[in-house]
Order: structure tokens, then sequence, then C-alpha cells
């Protein structure tokens, strides 16, 4: 059993890997010829999506989630997550029947491919080597 996990886990960050070149270099077009944030926000929710449902295929991780529909015409809405893992994060912009937003350390600017698509999305960065104020 504990094998048959191994050998998911390896295919599935090899398909995470693979897959998030090709939608960083999909992304890096997309932002080079067109000046619409828009389509750059659907190309990451769709990779999002994609790959948390490669997860559930791939792992047989299961999820649900209840009651998003009640939050797609809702004024202005927080969501909180405890961020255990990446999962959420990517579920969450992935899942979230409308535009989501994030505030982030700037630091993962500096991460080839994931940190320079998250920087075109013009969400909010936050310099953490400025201390308090930042």
């Amino acid at each position: 059993m504990k094998l048959t996990a191994l050998v998911r886990s390896i295919l599935f960050w090899f398909v995470f890997a693979v897959s998030i070149l090709i939608a960083g270099f999909v992304l890096l077009t997309a932002s080079l010829f067109s000046s619409n944030k828009e389509r750059c926000y659907d190309i990451v929710r769709g990779w999002c999506k994609w790959i948390i449902q490669a997860m559930g295929n791939i792992c047989n991780v299961n999820f649900n989630f209840e009651n998003m529909d009640s939050i797609k015409n809702m004024g202005p809405v927080v969501l909180l997550s405890k961020h255990q893992s990446g999962w959420e994060t990517l579920a969450l912009f992935g899942f979230v029947p409308r535009r989501v937003s994030f505030v982030y350390k700037r630091e993962l600017h500096k991460l080839p491919v994931f940190g320079w698509g998250l920087a075109s999305l013009g969400m909010l960065s936050i310099d953490r080597s400025h201390g308090k104020a930042a």
C-alpha cells in the first residue's frame, strides 16, 4: 500500500512540474502579447482547477466544496484559510466562483515560473524584508 502511494506521489509531482512549465509558458506568452489581466487570471485559474483535479485522480485525494455558489453574488468577501499546505491556495484560486486576490510575500516572485506568473496577476505582494513598515 505504501509503495502505491509513493508511486502516485511521484507521478503527481512529475505531472505538476511538467504542467507548471507548460502553463507558465502559456501565461508568459499571454502576458507579453495581451494587456488583459483577466486572460492571465483565467489561465492561472484553469491550471489550478486542473492540477487539483489531477491530484484527486492520481493520488486519490477526495475533496468537496459546499455552498460555494452562495458567495458568487455577495459583496466583498474575505476568505481565510489555515494555510497548512499549498493545496488550499490552489483550490481557493481554482474553485471560488469569483475573482480572488491574495496578499502574499513578495519573495514568491523569485520562484521560477510560478512566481513570475503570480506577479503577472497584479495582486498585493508584501516585501517582508522591511519589517513593520511592510
